[in-house]
């Protein structure tokens, strides 16, 4: 008889440069974890709670709200700790959600993100047919997503906008994808 391993709560106060590596190899375990609550430097929190449109939302951002619901804790000041290190920190509890895509259309989509946040500053467009990482054909031009957005940038967009075009994307055919 197999036993079925109980999900686990992870409780930790963690380096802070380690922060984006340990919740990216908690998102290959989150079947087995229940809820993860970390102390974490308060500008890596801004950024896994950002929203379209703000400075700190990036690729990690939705990587994040992906993968996560993602519940606001509470501020820890700098000056709770001695030595007094030179930021804040801020607790956050991160639930993993169930997957919105299967593995292939979910790795087609972070491939998508990638690509998008290449140059946070230019048309996604642009971004999608210069960026070094994900060949796309001249073609997703045409796409009804494009259509509708050809000029808004990859900070404006939601990760519905980005699951939408990641289908629309693997409608072209292209065995590339």
């Amino acid at each position: 008889k197999t036993i079925k391993p109980l999900p686990v709560h992870i409780i930790a106060n963690i380096p802070y440069h380690i922060s984006a590596p340990l919740i990216q190899h908690i998102v290959t375990y989150k079947q087995l974890v229940k809820t993860c609550t970390l102390m974490v430097q308060k500008e890596f929190a801004d950024k896994c709670l950002a929203h379209p449109n703000t400075k700190t939302y990036t690729s990690f951002s939705i990587f994040c709200q992906y993968h996560f619901k993602i519940e606001k804790g509470f501020t820890v000041k700098k000056r709770c700790f001695y030595p007094i290190p030179k930021v804040d920190s801020y607790v956050l509890k991160f639930k993993p959600k169930e997957p919105l895509l299967n593995p292939q259309d979910e790795a087609l989509l972070f491939k998508l993100i990638k690509a998008s946040f290449w140059a946070r500053r230019k048309q996604m467009i642009t971004c999608l047919l210069k960026n070094p990482y994900t060949p796309y054909p001249e073609t997703i031009k045409t796409l009804p997503f494009f259509k509708k957005n050809n000029t808004r940038r990859a900070e404006s967009y939601q990760l519905t906008d980005f699951i939408q075009l990641t289908q629309e994307i693997k409608s072209l055919q292209d065995p590339n994808y």
